[in-house]
């Protein structure tokens, strides 16, 4: 599987350049996370020939980076085993309620801003994106890996 070589050789290249000193699931989490934001502007942009609305446009392209990034995440980087399809889902719903907040929040703010700004789609999705990323670290800071 391609993307499976491209994981493994980029996390190595990675941990080589950074001498190892940081964990091998924080730099897969953040090539997977590479991974979704490319997934996220493919699906933006061909979503957008069928419709110019930037919520629907947005909507879409984050729910399906989402479910990419919680299906990589779970076999390459974390090799979860759940057993069940509820262990599967019920993961899959937490991930979910982590992730919503900043894309809601990223889309709508970007999306009023934008629309009145006239800024193009990409640079609508660079914001709610950067939104988006300080929200989950702050949401992941401070309520779930409490100081």
């Amino acid at each position: 599987m391609l993307l499976l070589k491209i994981y493994n050789l980029s996390s190595q290249i990675i941990d080589r350049f950074t001498l190892g000193l940081l964990p091998k699931s924080l730099i897969g989490f953040g090539v997977i996370g590479l991974f979704g934001y490319c997934t996220h502007f493919a699906v933006l942009f061909s979503v957008n020939v069928f419709t110019s609305n930037f919520y629907i446009c947005h909507f879409l392209a984050s729910l399906t980076a989402l479910t990419q990034n919680y299906i990589l995440n779970r076999n390459l980087n974390f090799k979860s085993d759940d057993r069940s399809t509820f262990d599967f889902i019920s993961k899959y719903f937490r991930f979910v309620l982590i992730t919503s907040p900043g894309i809601i929040l990223g889309g709508v703010t970007v999306g009023l801003i934008g629309i009145e700004a006239g800024l193009a789609l990409a640079v609508m999705s660079l914001l709610a994106s950067l939104i988006d990323f300080i929200l989950r670290y702050l949401l992941s800071r401070f309520w779930i890996f409490k100081p």
